[in-house]
């Protein structure tokens, strides 16, 4: 259940009403903090099966309860975690490819939404893409 959309969105849908409800309580309602709380929610839930789903490992019943039909990627831009634990060489192998994916992306948006447009910040966004692409490469020719 936790890896379809209704049990992804079931924690922040109930977060934000706790939210609203304090909001109510304390009369002051803040709709534009609480529309921005409420889609950083549903984004943090939806994110994990994304991430799940980008691993093409694990078929996902995405549409439980109403549907019992499985997802799954024929590709993998991510590794799977594998078998968690520390004396686990592919363990830390997949953690530094799905860093090596993640963290540019995430640096790139950074610097997309909070700088102005000039050649060194566009370089670096597409420098860090580029970083990115490299690590999806070598997570997508991981045997499945």
């Amino acid at each position: 259940m936790t890896h379809s959309l209704v049990g992804a969105l079931l924690l922040p849908l109930v977060t934000l009403l706790v939210l609203w409800t304090l909001a109510k309580l304390r009369h002051t309602p803040s709709h534009r903090s609480l529309r921005a709380a409420g889609s950083q929610l549903v984004l943090a839930g939806l994110s994990h099966l994304g991430l799940d789903l980008m691993t093409g490992v694990s078929s996902l019943p995405l549409l439980f309860p109403f549907n019992n039909t499985l997802f799954k990627l024929p590709f993998g831009l991510l590794p799977s975690a594998g078998r968690i634990q520390l004396d686990n060489f592919f363990l830390y192998r997949n953690l530094l490819i799905e860093l090596g994916v993640l963290i540019p992306i995430a640096v790139s948006l950074f610097i997309g939404f909070k700088s102005v447009r000039t050649k060194p910040t566009l370089f670096a966004i597409v420098a860090s893409l580029l970083v990115s692409s490299c690590f999806m490469t070598w997570a997508f020719s991981l045997s499945r």
